[in-house]
């Protein structure tokens, strides 16, 4: 529905105190750029939601003695409370203007709609910017016209727009005390339990020649010995306590190499079988500069 935008002075005179309206007449009023913050006449579209808003307030308004809505109290009652959640979110810029500095949380009016400023900019054109998400389109839902459910953003995973790499981790670093997860690399200072855990295998498959371990992909490797065999670890993390886990198939059929840092169990590497499983172990308590070995499984 459209309609003539009106001065909040029009909008109180549109039906004298007592007169009954209908839905449709006062729908009308509401969705032609109904909200009037000021004497200026700047204008916020509702376009859509006055069928809604007519709805929610028809019960519990104010009545003369005849038992008819009394508009003058309607509209004095919506327009408040609406212009109160409104102004609590966002800081209202006026229309829309080319070559202006927008910022979080800035609000402009554009062809009778509200929209949110999403990210700071200088104005180009409204589509450009439009396009490119620097402003969004206000989204209006019923229910209580309250400052959690009456603006809203739409659910497009933009919630973080805005927000800076130097203020997020500012935010993270607030939590003392190891109190993050570290999610990829770094460092985890505080102490973890676990119910429970596993850990990936890298199966290497067939493999001869040269064999490299590397710790920064896994610490549990799995190998069929095909041809004589050179291995060597890389990539353990420095300043702290390393394990490797290795099964190793037909190992004893062929020779195979170890890296000279391993310090094996006994003082001799284990012989493998030529024709079966062997589990290995490796530890190094120095960041790899000393590895100790160990045979931990294999057919009695």
């Amino acid at each position: 529905m459209t309609g003539t935008a009106r001065t909040r002075t029009e909008m109180e005179s549109r039906f004298e105190t007592g007169d009954q309206p209908s839905a449709v007449d006062f729908a009308d009023l509401l969705a032609s750029a109904l909200l009037v913050l000021d004497d200026d006449a700047t204008r916020i579209g509702v376009d859509g939601t006055s069928r809604a808003l007519w709805d929610l307030y028809f019960s519990g308004l104010p009545e003369t003695q005849d038992g008819r809505l009394s508009v003058q109290g309607l509209l004095n009652q919506l327009l408040t409370q609406l212009w109160d959640t409104i102004a609590a979110g966002y800081t209202l810029r006026g229309q829309w203007q080319t070559g202006v500095a927008y910022a979080l949380p800035d609000a402009v009016l554009y062809l009778g709609t509200l929209y949110a400023v999403r990210t700071e900019h200088t104005s180009g054109t409204f589509a450009a910017d439009l396009a490119a998400g620097r402003v969004e389109a206000v989204q209006m839902v019923t229910g209580p016209l309250t400052a959690d459910t009456y603006l809203r953003r739409t659910l497009d995973g933009s919630r973080w727009d805005g927000v800076t790499p130097t203020e997020l981790a500012a935010e993270l670093a607030a939590l003392a005390g190891g109190a993050l997860l570290a999610r990829a690399g770094g460092s985890l200072t505080g102490r973890v339990k676990f119910a429970a855990s596993t850990e990936a295998v890298l199966a290497l498959g067939a493999v001869s020649g040269a064999v490299v371990l590397d710790l920064s992909a896994a610490s549990c490797f799995s190998f069929t010995a095909t041809g004589n065999i050179t291995i060597s670890f890389v990539s353990p993390q420095a300043g702290a306590h390393n394990w490797l886990t290795l099964y190793v198939t037909n190992g004893g059929a062929y020779t195979i190499t170890w890296p000279g840092a391993v310090n094996w169990h006994v003082a001799t590497a284990p012989a493998l079988q030529a024709a079966g499983l062997d589990v290995l172990g490796f530890m190094s308590a120095d960041g790899g500069t000393l590895w100790r070995g160990v045979s931990l499984w294999r057919p009695t």
